[in-house]
């Protein structure tokens, strides 16, 4: 199965009138892969990710999720038993007087006994890099922005969803967080997991998509391989955003006439094809 979209509009209603948030978007995220949606601020990323876990239904067009069409009659309830979603403001996410129980909330709430779901919260926020006994008693509301973050994270990723649908993850994590927090991500995918994540993080994209989403102004103006969409310099300055940085670097080292053969994916292989690039000159280098 998979999550099919074909000629999708949704329109806001304000005050100054309609406001066009996604234009005629057409695309296909296959079951088990990790897909991410990419675009400047104001694109329509966010508002993709809610209409396909049900919180917003289309105006027009069409949108399935494992072939139930989120605007059917109860397609919300249905999908939220299979599809979870962590938004990108943690704290409008918390609402009990503990983290524990906040996170436990989900599992226990599609059908988990206490027992099972505080299980499935505590395997969770350590997987986040939380100890349960730490972090379970304390207020949701008196963490700092990035444990926020991984908590928040933590009540989806308990849910044990099929298809997870995360908005911004990385932001506001420090390099070690932001590290634990994909390198989980990518473990989930590894294990059968969908992942569709919205992100400006094009690094993070680098790291462990499969394919990439390109919005403007509520259009999907590319779509593909991350190698190719965001070493397209023209492409990514054109939404607002910045190359990554083992692309930006490997493009500048092909000016200088050194051919790494191949796109890195992060600073690790960026360092592996450069040696391999210098040694097949002559020069040796470890890598």
């Amino acid at each position: 199965m998979a999550i099919a979209i074909d000629s999708l509009r949704f329109a806001f209603e304000t005050d100054a009138g309609s406001h066009q948030a996604l234009d005629g978007i057409t695309l296909e995220i296959p079951e088990g892969s990790f897909a991410c949606i990419v675009g400047g601020t104001g694109s329509g990323k966010t508002t993709l990710l809610l209409n396909i876990c049900g919180l917003m239904v289309p105006t027009s067009g069409r949108l399935e999720v494992d072939g139930i069409d989120v605007a059917g009659k109860g397609a919300q309830e249905r999908i939220r038993k299979f599809a979870s979603m962590a938004f990108q403001l943690p704290e409008r996410q918390f609402f009990e007087e503990n983290v524990l129980k906040d996170v436990a909330y989900g599992p226990e709430n599609l059908g988990k006994s206490p027992e099972m779901a505080q299980e499935a919260a505590k395997r969770a926020l350590a997987s986040m890099g939380l100890d349960p006994d730490e972090f379970g008693p304390r207020t949701p509301f008196k963490l700092s922005g990035g444990e926020m973050r991984r908590a928040a994270l933590a009540g989806t990723i308990a849910c044990e969803p099929k298809y997870l649908l995360l908005d911004e993850p990385t932001s506001g994590l420090d390099n070690l967080g932001r590290a634990g927090v994909l390198r989980y991500l990518r473990e989930l995918h590894a294990a059968g997991t969908t992942i569709v994540m919205a992100t400006h993080d094009l690094d993070a994209v680098l790291e462990c998509a499969d394919t990439v989403f390109a919005l403007a102004d509520g259009r999907l103006v590319a779509q593909g391989e991350p190698a190719e969409v965001l070493g397209d310099e023209e492409l990514v300055a054109s939404i607002g955003l910045d190359m990554p940085h083992a692309l930006r670097l490997a493009n500048s080292l092909d000016e200088l006439g050194i051919d790494l053969a191949g796109n890195p994916r992060s600073a690790a292989e960026l360092a592996q094809l450069l040696a391999h690039a210098l040694n097949d000159r002559g020069e040796v280098v470890q890598p």
